[in-house]
């Protein structure tokens, strides 16, 4: 039933919308994809992505300038894929982490965002998955019920993101690339006219040259390196008929592998260490190598585990202080391991061996743009 109040507020978020779509020809084509729906049961707005709902109490305490601002900030939720990148995190969290990194960009641009907004320049260049890193860090040190804070130590956040409401995994892809395509679009149209916000740049960047989700490409990896066994022993029968004496793959089952779990201080919380140690352990049981040896270290090796093939990998960290590889490597060397590869869980922040070794070697981090000696490096966002 609609009321006086919630009609004023229908009106204002009208006219909100329609000035974007005049004014802000960016964000006015993406507001105009979503549906705007009161509702006095939620303190703010929250988008999921098809809808942004309001309270409409709280839209008619502000300013039309304050309203462009708010149906702004729930566009970009959208518009960076906010309902389709959380995974398992912490909700309240991860909603924080987003609007921290949505809150810099608009005052970057000059948006005039009072003291209630989350801001704080120190995540300034973050993506959201650092920032939500650094949060779980913060908060494992703060008072249970302590919200979160922006730099002049106030704050409550504006909007909510939700997940993507959709009956299966394919509906939920095929939302995420339709958004995809409209920041695109938006960002032509806003271009003809001169106008395209300068940090809209970087997302249309990242939905052209898209991260390589790191889950995918180890399980590439692993897949790779058990193919790439060959001996000379046996030739390829497909190839001798053309006179072709080449190697044939000597086994489809990997080789003992070798999976190192840096235990310095970590930069992970341990929902984050637990949920990367899942995913890795799920990747390595679908691989099934002969055998898995799981060495934990820090400026030395500190446990060692060893799993056979068909046991379930579980990772339970030991240790603490610096970090050096050096010792991991040695180790190796010393109890005759010849894993068919390497691959290193760590922050990258410890010293190498000056000679790289015999096999392959990926390195799991969450540190972006690290770069290393030897082996390649999958930028792990938590």
């Amino acid at each position: 039933m609609k009321t006086k109040n919630s009609e004023e507020a229908a009106q204002k978020v009208s006219q909100a919308l329609t000035q974007l779509l005049l004014q802000e020809p960016f964000f006015g084509a993406l507001a105009m994809r979503l549906e705007y729906i009161a509702d006095e049961t939620i303190e703010t707005e929250c988008t999921n992505g098809k809808h942004v709902k309001y309270n409409p109490n709280f839209i008619n305490t502000l300013t039309h300038e304050q309203i462009k601002s708010e149906m702004i900030h729930e566009v970009q939720h959208c518009a960076k894929l906010h309902p389709y990148r959380r995974d398992n995190r912490d909700l309240e969290t991860y909603n924080d982490a987003c609007d921290y990194v949505i809150n810099n960009e608009l005052v970057d641009a000059n948006y005039k965002l009072d003291d209630t907004w989350l801001v704080d320049a120190k995540f300034k260049g973050l993506s959201e998955e650092q920032v939500y890193n650094e949060l779980m860090k913060d908060r494992q040190n703060k008072p249970k019920g302590q919200g979160p804070q922006n730099s002049k130590g106030q704050g409550t956040g504006h909007g909510k993101v939700e997940d993507a409401q959709e009956q299966s995994n394919e509906g939920v892809a095929e939302q995420e690339q339709n958004w995809k395509q409209a920041v695109l679009q938006a960002a032509q149209q806003a271009k003809q006219y001169g106008n395209l916000p300068g940090f809209a740049q970087a997302m249309i960047d990242e939905i052209k040259n898209p991260a390589v989700d790191w889950r995918s490409a180890l399980r590439k990896f692993l897949e790779t390196t058990a193919k790439n066994d060959f001996t000379w022993s046996r030739p390829n029968r497909r190839y001798l008929a053309l006179g072709l004496y080449l190697p044939s793959i000597r086994s489809e089952q990997l080789p003992p592998i070798v999976v190192y779990w840096d235990t310095s201080g970590s930069r992970w919380s341990s929902e984050q260490m637990q949920f990367a140690g899942n995913e890795i352990s799920g990747i390595i049981m679908e691989a099934k190598p002969e055998r898995t040896h799981v060495v934990y270290g820090d400026t030395q090796v500190c446990k060692v585990d060893v799993f056979e093939q068909g046991d379930v990998v579980k990772f339970d960290p030991k240790g603490g202080g610096g970090t050096s590889f050096e010792p991991i490597f040695k180790y190796i060397e010393e109890n005759n391991i010849e894993p068919a590869c390497f691959i290193g869980v760590t922050d990258l922040e410890g010293s190498f061996p000056d000679v790289a070794p015999g096999y392959p070697v990926i390195w799991v981090c969450d540190q972006k743009g690290a770069t290393v000696p030897f082996g390649e490096v999958l930028e792990v966002k938590l």
